[in-house]
């Protein structure tokens, strides 16, 4: 081949490549952008030896722990679970299966305080992430809770609105603030100690 062919073909495939390259860094960014903005809290966590560390989270997880998970990138999910064996099992088990599942829990937030109902989905993305998504349905199952109280309310014949039954809800409220605050979890639901 003469001199000028090769300049050619190596000029066509250096554009190529640069071609493939401004590709790959603009479906970077894009990949980047959707996860940084879905609206469901995700962690990432890494397979380091025998633990995870967390070295991502989107924008969601961020405002839900009220900006405190940028102090926890780089933590040893062993530590950060040391009170929650049951968590780390299910990050182990959906590495060592390479599969999906979700579960529900009542979760204390360590950097708030606050305690959430929480639709857990754990996804495996080779060839060592662990991705959680963590779908805030507080509200959701306290509008179960009401709506249970009303079947509950005309079960007994107390007509909606009246007194009897809003005395029931009060009451029933009442109890679930105060199962709250002691940790207890309702009925279907785990308990993830904070």
């Amino acid at each position: 081949m003469s001199d000028i062919g090769e300049s050619a073909s190596n000029a066509r495939d250096t554009t190529e490549r640069d071609r493939a390259e401004e590709m790959l860094r603009q479906s970077e960014s894009r990949f980047r952008a959707q996860y940084k903005g879905l609206p469901i809290p995700v962690y990432t966590w890494q397979r380091s030896g025998d633990d995870f560390v967390l070295v991502d989270y989107n924008h969601a997880a961020e405002e839900i722990t009220q900006g405190n998970v940028v102090h926890l990138l780089g933590a040893k999910a062993s530590s950060l679970y040391q009170d929650a064996p049951d968590i780390l099992e299910e990050m182990w088990q959906c590495f060592r299966e390479q599969s999906s599942f979700q579960r529900d829990m009542l979760y204390q937030f360590r950097s708030t305080s606050d305690t959430k109902h929480l639709s857990v989905s754990y996804g495996f993305v080779p060839p060592d992430i662990v991705l959680v998504h963590t779908a805030d349905v507080t509200k959701r199952v306290e509008a179960e809770r009401v709506l249970e109280l009303s079947f509950s309310c005309s079960a007994r014949h107390v007509p909606p609105g009246s007194s009897t039954s809003t005395e029931l809800i009060i009451a029933s409220s009442s109890a679930l603030d105060k199962q709250k605050r002691i940790g207890e979890p309702s009925v279907g639901v785990f308990q993830i100690p904070g």
